[in-house]
């Protein structure tokens, strides 16, 4: 899988000047906001544990499915 791109880029000149967090970062970090809440709900610090985890796991398939386009 393929991890070079970037989820806020700044191009300044036809080059990008700052790259910013990763795209997969990113959708991890998307991901793992509604594990930490689903965790809350159910007051279980297992699932906390759990949630980066999971949270990288749903980004890469985010990333898998965006590349097939």
């Amino acid at each position: 899988m393929k991890d070079d791109k970037r989820a806020f880029p700044i191009f300044s000149n036809d080059s990008i000047t700052d790259g910013g967090m990763s795209l997969r970062d990113y959708f991890a970090g998307q991901a793992l906001g509604m594990s930490i809440k689903r965790a809350i709900r159910a007051n279980n610090p297992d699932i906390c544990a759990d949630a980066a985890k999971r949270a990288y796991l749903y980004a890469d398939a985010m990333i898998e499915e965006r590349e097939k386009e």
